[in-house]
């Protein structure tokens, strides 16, 4: 199932005029593209992580080459990132 969110489509900010029915609707909506996001948002997090601890690794055992410091460069140079992951 596609779900697109169109803000054009989102509720007036004085929710109390709005039919039941609709909220219930749109809660509905938007928790569906609440998981789909949550989902990729994991799927991305477990990427970067497994990246960061590849390259924490790497580094510790002297086994990138320049080209691979170079390819690694914006994860080295990432305030988030651990050399001792």
């Amino acid at each position: 199932m596609s779900t697109t969110y169109d803000s054009a489509d989102a509720l007036p900010t004085d929710l109390s005029t709005t039919p039941y029915e609709a909220l219930r609707d749109r809660f509905a909506i938007l928790a569906h593209i609440v998981d789909i996001v949550s989902v990729e948002r994991k799927a991305l997090w477990a990427e970067i992580s497994r990246r960061e601890r590849e390259v924490a690794i790497l580094l510790r055992l002297g086994g990138l080459t320049a080209e691979q410091k170079e390819e690694y460069k914006a994860i080295i140079n990432s305030p988030s990132f651990d050399r001792n992951a």
